[in-house]
């Protein structure tokens, strides 16, 4: 007969705590995170909660390592509160931080807590303090009202800075080459605006450091805003945010970014620290640039090849796209005889599908299908701007630029901001909790955003200066499942505090490797 136990155990609850953890990873990331100085940060910037309760540098820390862990609700902070050994070393280093302070940590509890974490109603509360009613009655259907942040909110962008700054001591660049683009936040929350895209969301206008892999800027603000709104005030405030060092600052975006004053600023050198500021930006492709890319012989295209394969086997081969340089200007750019030069280049692709068409239209087989009659029976097909060009259907694309790069040097850097800006965006929404809005209340959840944001940044740290360099480019989940969920015991001897890991463990020697390189890094002068 067989036997109906399916499997060869059973769990047992015990209300005994013996100081193991799930998450000695992670603890990794709180040394970290206190050796960056952030709790110092923090607590000078944020005093959303000086005096009572759960401190900012509490609050804020769990918040990050609840990112880290791959929660995504208030609730999930529960699971790393019921980690004996992970909420036995966060107490312990909490306490630390706040030991100088003597007396006033008594002071800071009404009653006797027995949490390390703080709990989902704390953690409520905390973020409503970042809300300001007074900006709901602008927010509303059918205008662009972006709530400036203020208060305790403002003080996450100083955060940043230092956290920058911090950074550019241990690894300095001297190139800040700046992504700029905007992101949608899906939301069925209460308050959430619809987007162009027909759904209720927020949004977060981001600028990525490329050089850095830093989120070095972002704001939070409601969907029904358009993307590029207020670009230049927002890379203002970028430039802003970058440390001593650097020297050099490239701009790159989509064609939200082709703002007549964003293009002029940077081209005419208005920036007081950094002047004269290289972009390279998709450009709209309307009619008149239309005319002028028909008006080009065949013999100004030149073929776009790209690179397949690595080392040996690498090589060279056509990416199916040709580039040409267009003699095109505008009136809004051509104010000044003296003024800076501006370089338009269009990009073209053999649109093979119209054909396929030509069945839908009306038109005989085997006849020519024109484009404007494709895309006035599918809309879907004018993002494409197609024109025939000697005989033949091409899609259209156009960069601007101010650089004197090569053309195909230029696109190819152009096009990498399609890459790890955009993985970012994919990494805070999906793999970190940034996606996942915490409230109804807008300025709640701009602080939760902006946390996923620092959470970000402490990883990306993490990943490319303390680990091994291989894993430089893992993803958030792989650096969960091998680095961070790992199993430990926390004991103490001799007076220190130690966390003993498994020796048939793979990530057992990974971390006592990056424990020294964590404390070489943090130890690093400028």
């Amino acid at each position: 007969m067989v036997s109906q136990n399916a499997l060869p155990f059973h769990y047992e609850m015990e209300n005994q705590s013996r100081g193991a953890t799930a998450w000695a990873g992670l603890l990794a990331i709180e040394g970290l995170f206190y050796g960056l100085g952030l709790h110092h940060s923090i607590g000078k910037h944020i005093k959303a909660r000086p005096t009572q309760g759960y401190s900012d540098v509490e609050q804020i820390l769990s918040l990050v390592l609840l990112n880290l862990a791959g929660g995504s609700s208030v609730d999930d902070i529960d699971h790393l509160e019921g980690d004996a050994g992970l909420s036995k070393l966060h107490a312990l280093a909490a306490a630390r931080d706040l030991l100088p302070r003597g007396k006033a940590l008594l002071s800071r509890w009404r009653s006797a807590t027995e949490r390390s974490f703080p709990s989902p109603s704390a953690i409520r509360s905390y973020l409503r303090t970042f809300d300001d009613p007074g900006d709901s009655s602008n927010r509303g259907k059918g205008k662009a009202f972006v709530p400036l942040p203020k208060g305790h909110l403002s003080g996450f962008r100083g955060v940043i800075r230092d956290l920058l700054a911090a950074l550019q001591r241990k690894s300095p660049e001297s190139v800040a080459t700046l992504d700029q683009d905007a992101t949608f936040l899906p939301t069925d929350y209460e308050g959430a605006l619809y987007s162009y895209k027909g759904e209720k969301s927020y949004q977060a206008f981001n600028t990525y450091w490329a050089e850095q892999e830093m989120m070095i800027h972002s704001e939070f603000r409601d969907g029904n805003v358009p993307p590029g709104y207020d670009q230049l005030r927002l890379f203002r405030e970028s430039l802003s945010q970058l440390p001593a060092g650097v020297k050099t600052v490239r701009l790159r975006s989509d064609t939200a970014g082709y703002q007549t004053n964003l293009l002029r600023y940077c081209a005419e050198g208005r920036d007081e620290r950094f002047g004269r500021i290289d972009f390279a930006i998709s450009h709209p492709v309307g009619r008149d640039f239309r005319e002028a890319v028909k008006a080009l012989p065949e013999e100004a295209w030149t073929p776009l090849y790209k690179t397949v394969g690595k080392g040996r086997n690498a090589r060279s081969v056509f990416s199916g796209q040709e580039y040409a340089e267009v003699p095109y200007v505008t009136n809004s750019l051509s104010t000044k005889r003296d003024g800076p030069d501006y370089r338009f280049l269009a990009l073209r692709e053999r649109f093979i599908d119209l054909d396929r068409f030509a069945g839908f239209s009306g038109e005989a087989p085997g006849q020519q299908l024109l484009p404007e009659v494709a895309e006035e029976q599918f809309p879907s097909l004018r993002k494409l701007h197609l024109e025939v060009l000697d005989g033949k259907c091409y899609k259209i694309f156009s960069i601007v630029t101010n650089m004197d790069w090569d053309g195909e040097e230029l696109i190819r850097w152009q096009r990498q901001r399609c890459g790890k800006s955009e993985e970012m965006h994919h990494i805070l929404k999906d793999e970190l909790a940034g996606g996942s809005m915490p409230s109804r209340h807008f300025g709640a959840c701009a602080a939760w955003w902006w946390i996923s944001v620092l959470a970000l940044n402490v990883m990306n740290i993490f990943r490319r200066q303390v680990l091994p360099a291989r894993w430089a480019r893992c993803r958030p989940k792989t650096l969960r499942f091998r680095v961070l969920a790992v199993a430990g015991r926390l004991v103490r001897h001799a007076r220190q505090w130690a966390v003993k890991l498994s020796g048939h463990a793979p990530a057992a020697a990974l971390l006592e490797q990056a424990q020294w390189s964590l404390e070489r890094f943090c130890r690093l002068q400028p």
